[in-house]
């Protein structure tokens, strides 16, 4: 008994995926970018075999072409596989047909950077970084935007900003792009975006270095240097040599030194949107210098009678106030 065993007839399509802005392989075996498999169309595999066994038994893939050029979209067309066998399998009769290519989106990890301003400035530029993968042809599939607005109050008085990213309707559809930053909004990376408060320079009326006792107060004001709408307060401190250093007595003119000492001006700003510089002034009240006069000037003879002697204190040839106890 003669028995004729004939080959299997099969079609098969080569499909395959590819990433958005790299080149199919033009391969089976593929590379870092696209991949390709073996679809059976039509007839089926032998039990126990598959498309490693034709390739195993005489088989070869040859050089595959596609409709697909670098850089077209995901998902916007059908892509064609072109490719043809060589060499013939043992038990197969083997037919190629078109395959489909699928583009896969392209992955991208973008870190989005904190940013700051100060009170009624211009949001400052929001910028970025790649962290992994790249983008296709130095395309920008996002833009940055900040909460926060020029004239928003300082993040100190209890306001959060956020820097966040928004994917363009033209090419983020091609990418798989996740945003990370030092913070989340909306569910995603997002970065931080600080409003400090403004520094207000200003000048302080000088009262002089060394200042001579005389009763009253020495009270320094400031003179603001520009536009910005604030008070300014004086903040007054006296050096203590045992401290080593300045002693805070208080803000406001209240508390605005008399007596003898040296001690330190600094300035304040009640509103939260500004900061006064660092602006000083150390000055010093010296004790004042009186002269005497002693009634009767003259020596007396003892007579067991009271005399009562009187003292004149002047000063510059006048009549001087002396806040004292003498004996």
């Amino acid at each position: 008994v003669t028995v004729k065993i004939e080959k299997i007839a099969i079609s098969i399509a080569i499909d395959g995926t590819a990433t958005y802005g790299y080149a199919a392989a033009e391969t089976f075996a593929g590379d870092e970018h696209s991949s390709y498999e073996a679809r059976v169309t039509a007839g089926s595999y032998a039990d126990g075999e598959d498309f490693a066994t034709l390739l195993a038994t005489g088989l070869s893939v040859g050089t595959i072409e596609t409709s697909y050029s670098t850089g077209d979209t995901v998902g916007e067309n059908s892509y064609v596989i072109y490719t043809a066998f060589t060499g013939e399998a043992d038990n197969y009769t083997v037919t190629a047909v078109e395959g489909r290519l699928t583009v896969n989106k392209r992955a991208v990890t973008v870190y989005i950077h904190d940013a700051r301003s100060d009170y009624n400035e211009d949001i400052a530029e929001l910028t970025w970084s790649v962290t992994s993968g790249s983008f296709y042809n130095e395309q920008v599939p996002f833009t940055l935007a900040a909460t926060a607005k020029k004239g928003d109050p300082v993040s100190a008085a209890g306001n959060t900003y956020y820097i966040y990213a928004t994917r363009d309707e033209q090419f983020s559809k091609n990418y798989d792009i996740t945003f990370t930053g030092s913070a989340q909004y909306n569910g995603e990376g997002a970065g931080v975006y600080t409003i400090g408060a403004a520094t207000v320079n200003f000048n302080i009326a000088f009262l002089g270095t060394t200042l001579e006792y005389d009763g009253t107060a020495k009270q320094y004001t400031a003179t603001i240097i520009g536009n910005e709408q604030v008070t300014l307060t004086p903040v007054y401190a006296y050096y203590d040599a045992a401290a080593g250093g300045y002693v805070t007595l208080g803000e406001g003119q209240d508390h605005a030194p008399v007596g003898v000492g040296q001690y330190r001006v600094t300035f304040t700003s009640a509103d939260e949107n500004y900061t006064a510089a660092s602006t000083s002034n150390d000055f010093e009240i010296y004790a004042r210098t009186i002269g005497v006069t002693i009634e009767p000037d003259a020596d007396l003879v003892y007579d067991a009678q009271g005399h009562p002697v009187s003292l004149t204190f002047t000063k510059d040839g006048r009549e001087a106030i002396v806040d004292a106890v003498w004996s």
